[in-house]
């Protein structure tokens, strides 16, 4: 007789023990550009991304770098930009692009079957892009437009503001960029940045998918030659020393029925000794639907729809940052209680219920980010950004499952002393 299912009986939760499901191969162009690539589902289709340190740190104009990346597939010397949406439309090929602090990243989706023939419109894509003018115009007057509208939003200005305060205006993570900026870009200075940013010397390559036997031999053809590299890479190193003090910032908007808050600092990226524990910490503090910070400002307070915290890393460091939106008739009880959650995270052990929680969330994590072509580029794409492999992500599986309380108290008093971080509010503080 055939068991019936109580539904109303979680499954058991089982460990993981077996090497995690990552493998990320590496090879070498003619031209000496590695490509990193997982030979991983079944479907015929590829996701390669091209990683160029081409981000916000290496730029000399406001927005010079976000421009210059999104412009790339819009005109090359041998295809128009329409030519270039006709050719990705008509064989299902799709590209999407992304600048950060410290990267510009191109990524491309294709079918295995149109591998080979699209590679002569992605080679003159990324390496001759002709940035036409009417391009240019069009992408400012809609950037101008797309500021406009989200500086009259208080998390638009807090989080660009709160970079600020951290990093202060000299800095490059702290040159935000004002609407004025926008008509200073020219396309001399978009030629310029691809020229010095988008070679084999200063990028990375990483694809996911089911692999096709001629792809590297494929990828040599058409990026492993020297047309693909440039004799000079200006270095643009980036402080973490000398930043400014912490200190309170309030910024008054009118008729807000919002305010928005920002609590953090400049801390360390992802391969500084500490970040496993202090990542695991900050998942009990805000970095999870059941974080501590969620229960009480949202369940049991109703000061909020969301908080969260995160350390975002980065090439030379890292931001922590705990960001919310309130009421402004609740502004100072959040804040207050923000502050109470990390005084009892530094003075009070987690609880074995709770911390077994969040390991197993973190543990589920790490598992379905390798589940998926998509979901594999992106830790993979990480991976490789930092010069890691899938031995960091074990380490830190690791980590995860032997983690104990005073270990996370530990971390919480080392780096979250409240006369420590920067606080910032845009709205109202009645």
């Amino acid at each position: 007789m055939e068991k019936t299912l109580n539904r109303k009986i979680p499954p058991p939760i089982r460990n993981w023990h077996d090497p995690l499901p990552l493998k990320i191969e590496k090879a070498r162009l003619d031209n000496g550009l590695y490509i990193h690539f997982v030979d991983t589902g079944t479907q015929d289709l590829m996701k390669i991304q091209g990683i160029f340190n081409a981000g916000v740190r290496y730029q000399d104009k406001a927005f010079v770098a976000k421009f210059t990346n999104a412009l790339i597939p819009e005109g090359s010397r041998q295809y128009s930009a329409r030519q270039i949406a006709e050719a990705m439309d008509s064989h299902g090929a799709y590209f999407n692009s992304n600048t950060g602090l410290d990267t510009g990243t191109i990524g491309f989706y294709v079918l295995n079957k149109h591998f080979a023939s699209m590679m002569p419109v992605i080679e003159d894509v990324i390496k001759n892009p002709v940035f036409p003018e009417e391009e240019v115009a069009i992408y400012k007057d809609n950037s101008i437009q797309d500021f406009r509208v989200k500086s009259e939003k208080i998390d638009f200005l807090a989080k660009r503001w709160f970079h600020r305060q951290v990093y202060g205006t000299e800095h490059p993570f702290g040159k935000i960029g004002a609407l004025e900026d926008f008509d200073k870009i020219t396309r001399e200075d978009l030629v310029q940045f691809h020229e010095q940013s988008y070679s084999a010397q200063n990028c990375k390559v990483i694809a996911t998918g089911k692999i096709p036997k001629d792809f590297l031999t494929t990828l040599n053809a058409h990026f492993g030659k020297n047309d693909f590299t440039v004799n000079d890479i200006p270095a643009r190193p980036v402080s973490m020393s000398g930043l400014p003090a912490p200190r309170k910032a309030y910024f008054p908007k009118e008729n807000a029925v919002q305010s928005a808050i920002y609590i953090g600092k400049a801390l360390f990226g992802r391969t500084h000794p500490d970040f496993f524990d202090f990542s695991i910490m900050n998942t009990v503090l805000g970095g999870y639907f059941g974080s501590r910070l969620m229960k009480n400002i949202r369940e049991d307070k109703g000061y909020t729809y969301g908080i969260g915290s995160r350390l975002a890393s980065h090439h030379s460091g890292g931001t922590f940052s705990i960001s919310t939106q309130v009421g402004v008739q609740h502004t100072r009880q959040a804040l207050r209680e923000i502050y109470k959650e990390i005084d009892r995270l530094q003075n009070s052990p987690v609880g074995d219920a709770e911390l077994e929680t969040v390991k197993n969330y973190l543990s589920g994590q790490i598992l379905q980010s390798m589940d998926g072509i998509f979901s594999v580029s992106n830790i993979a794409g990480r991976l490789v950004e930092y010069g890691l492999d899938i031995s960091y992500m074990e380490d830190f599986f690791r980590r995860i499952n032997t983690i104990q309380a005073e270990d996370i108290r530990a971390v919480a008093q080392k780096y979250l002393a409240i006369d420590s971080l920067h606080e910032l509010v845009v709205g109202q503080m009645e």
